[in-house]
């Protein structure tokens, strides 16, 4: 998608947060406002956030622990109609 850049915005950052960013940015060949520019158009293409928010990540992992205890337990049982200890 390809726009004109028409407007400015001033927002404030984690200064440290900034730099690091900016030097992943430049490392991938894009600019700030670039990667800022990209970063907006997927939200509006994907209606939600691109990314995984904190509540995202601790959501994946509860399913991934029951996911592992039902395997467990799938084992266990299976065990236990064969007989085995």
């Amino acid at each position: 998608m390809t726009t004109s850049l028409v407007k400015q915005y001033n927002f404030k950052i984690n200064e440290l947060a900034m730099e690091q960013a900016r030097a992943i940015i430049k490392e991938k060949g894009m600019t700030m406002t670039d990667a800022i520019t990209l970063f907006i158009e997927q939200i509006v293409l994907e209606q939600d956030l691109p990314i995984k928010t904190a509540e995202d990540l601790h959501r994946e992992q509860l399913i991934e622990e029951l996911q592992a205890q039902s395997e467990t337990s799938l084992k266990e049982n299976m065990k236990q109609e064969k007989g085995l200890p």
